[in-house]
């Protein structure tokens, strides 16, 4: 009786263990664009967390990541605009103003922050020439230019001639 019951332990031991790192496991043999997904996931929470630690006021979490965005990727000197995912430009550390945004907004997302990508047109050619964020902060849409730095705080609406001037 008692070799029956460590068997049964032993038994149900292994299948605590095959469960509990089932999930892990199951990634290994996933495709590798799943792979590559719950990477940039797991990596911008990472990064959002630890950037925002001790931080409960949500406008101090905002700024905190919009410095570490300002601070992370860098205006390229030479480079020409590629097209790639958040972590790429997050990886690499080279972006233009869009690609500045988009990582913004996936650090906001991972805390729970809403916010949104504003493109400001050309008024000949309606091409996108400079992308900016807003962020709800205590019921107000403010606008950020990870770019330049600036942060709407007024009730100027950002246009492409005063973010042109800064």
């Amino acid at each position: 009786l008692v070799n029956r019951l460590r068997a049964w332990c032993v038994v149900l031991l292994i299948i605590l263990v095959i469960f509990s790192l089932s999930p892990w496991i199951a990634v290994l043999f996933m495709p590798d664009r799943f792979k590559n997904h719950v990477y940039e996931v797991i990596t911008f929470q990472l990064i959002a967390n630890k950037e925002t630690q001790g931080i409960s006021d949500r406008e101090e979490q905002v700024i905190k990541l919009f410095n570490y965005v300002r601070k992370n990727i860098f205006v390229p000197s030479n480079s020409i605009p590629y097209e790639g995912k958040p972590l790429d430009y997050l990886t690499s550390g080279v972006g233009w103003c869009d690609y500045r945004s988009k990582v913004f907004n996936c650090l906001l997302a991972k805390k729970g922050i809403p916010s949104r990508y504003v493109m400001l047109m050309g008024k000949k050619d309606r091409i996108s020439i400079h992308t900016l964020n807003e962020v709800l902060i205590k019921g107000k849409w403010v606008v950020f230019d990870a770019l330049t730095g600036v942060i709407f705080k007024d009730e100027r609406v950002p246009t492409v001639e005063n973010v042109q001037d800064l």
